[in-house]
């Protein structure tokens, strides 16, 4: 909860200086890797609150911050330790995110290209089972993240496409890998100011 307040403070501060507010919501599938035959894969949902800030002609900085979930394969151990069975887990974070954006104009909208990190908090770390008295534990992960995507204005809306390409840098053995397609909707303070 710490971690998450703390999160919740930077993203504050960075909301003082926005330029827009967003509105995002789409599709995250994560693929976690065990070993060359092992893959679980999963499709959920991606809830985000993003804003743009520090906008200049051909770059700026975008962080957001909500919900999205990774699917693993959780092992039941009996009362030796061990395994007996193996089923597929979702694990949910509240992620947060901030990267610089290098943008092109397209006709009348804009192309970008971004490079930045993420970070991923675990919010059910234990997963308990009610046959089974062990529990399988998930892991806070953090690493960079891609951003690609057009957005177009209109007066002072923005409508946008988004796909992030994310991994992660300490799930060891585990190899996540995650994308999330997203289409998004932003208020523009910055035309108000003109």
């Amino acid at each position: 909860m710490k971690n998450i307040l703390i999160v919740c403070s930077l993203f504050i501060s960075f909301f003082l200086n926005a330029q827009v507010i967003k509105i995002e919501n789409g599709i995250s599938h994560s693929s976690t890797k065990y070993n060359k035959e092992d893959k679980c894969y999963h499709n959920g949902f991606a809830g985000l609150i993003s804003i743009d800030y520090f906008q200049k002609k051909n770059y700026y900085l975008s962080s957001r911050i909500g919900y999205t979930t990774t699917g693993y394969f959780a092992y039941d151990y009996d009362f030796a330790g061990y395994p007996v069975n193996r089923h597929k887990a979702i694990a949910e974070y509240f992620s947060f995110s901030t990267s610089i954006r290098g943008t092109m104009p397209v006709f009348n909208a804009h192309i970008y290209v971004g490079f930045g990190a993420k970070i991923d908090y675990c919010l059910n770390k234990l997963e308990k089972t009610p046959e089974f008295q062990t529990t399988n534990k998930f892991k806070n992960m953090f690493g960079p993240i891609i951003d690609l995507g057009c957005y177009k204005d209109f007066n002072k809306y923005r409508i946008g496409i988004n796909i992030s390409y994310l991994t992660n840098s300490n799930m060891i053995p585990y190899n996540v890998k995650k994308n999330i397609y997203s289409l998004y909707l932003g208020y523009n303070f910055s035309n108000l100011k003109k």
